[in-house]
């Protein structure tokens, strides 16, 4: 049963990133009482929906009702991440900072400050209340009941191609965190059996089956990695990412943790731009795979 009178209207939250969507606004369900109950009714001040947005209404047609916005709605804010102080005293080079302050200078003292202030308060890192994660977990494998899929044990995610995807048109077509030599490093991959594939060309519950039943995924970190919260305790997941990446996004290694990944993290990479786009040596990563696989 639908409630005539009550209709929730979920904070936009740049929808056209899949990880926003996922984490940010369908998550926020999880905040609304009467979703627990019932089926409602919910609105959003952008319906110029995305591919992925139509097929997750089609995914939850059961739990929710899309209806047209107006000026009657109970607002849902948008999961919010949390900062983590202590992850950003982690990240400090302490042996390098101290090594430029001076007794006698109070310039380096200065220096200092400064960047203990730019590493504290300038960062991204940031984390999601586990409860999102678990909530969302639970929400897709009610709605989808056959959640099975075959040859996806091992899989390489390329995301080559991903900025131009009717899903992720947020960024204005911009490439961020692309692995730039990525057709090299799918040539690597494939000789450890993993087969190499572009989350693009899957409908929405494809993805989930592919996560819920591969057993290693690997590849870039980036917003298609979203549903690794749909993976079963045991996975492997490794993740490529810069050392110094201008934005952290923790989110993976946290559901990781929670749902008993084994995580791994690839980062001997160069780093190419402010967007964190990145060239990986297939040698390098070649002896890498070698060492844990």
């Amino acid at each position: 049963m639908i409630s005539d009178i009550k209709k929730f209207k979920i904070e936009d939250c740049r929808p056209g990133f899949l990880g926003h969507w996922i984490f940010y606004m369908i998550g926020a369900l999880n905040d609304v009482k009467e979703f627990k109950k019932e089926k409602i009714n919910v609105c959003f001040d952008n319906e110029n929906f995305t591919i992925i947005q139509k097929q997750t209404f089609e995914i939850l047609k059961n739990r929710i009702n899309v209806v047209p916005k107006d000026e009657n709605f109970i607002f849902i804010p948008a999961v919010k991440t949390r900062t983590s102080l202590w992850s950003y005293f982690k990240k400090i080079n302490y042996e390098i900072i101290f090594e430029k302050i001076k007794p006698e200078s109070i310039k380096n003292y200065i220096f200092f400050f400064k960047l203990l202030f730019k590493k504290i308060f300038l960062n991204d890192d940031a984390f999601i209340e586990k409860k999102y994660f678990i909530f969302l977990r639970k929400l897709f494998s009610e709605e989808i009941k056959d959640l099975n899929i075959q040859g996806f044990d091992k899989i390489f995610i390329k995301r080559e191609g991903s900025e131009k995807n009717d899903g992720n048109v947020a960024d204005g077509k911009l490439k961020r965190r692309q692995i730039l030599n990525e057709n090299e490093i799918a040539n690597v991959v494939t000789k450890f059996g993993y087969k190499v594939i572009q989350l693009e060309n899957y409908d929405l519950k494809d993805k989930i089956k592919i996560f819920f039943n591969a057993k290693s995924i690997m590849g870039a970190n980036g917003g298609g990695m979203a549903f690794l919260f749909m993976s079963k305790p045991g996975t492997k997941y490794i993740e490529i990412a810069p050392k110094e990446p201008h934005q952290w996004i923790d989110h993976y290694k946290q559901m990781s943790k929670l749902f008993q990944f084994k995580f791994y993290r690839y980062d001997d990479v160069k780093k190419v731009d402010e967007f964190d786009n990145m060239i990986v040596d297939p040698e390098k990563f070649k002896i890498y795979l070698k060492n844990i696989i």
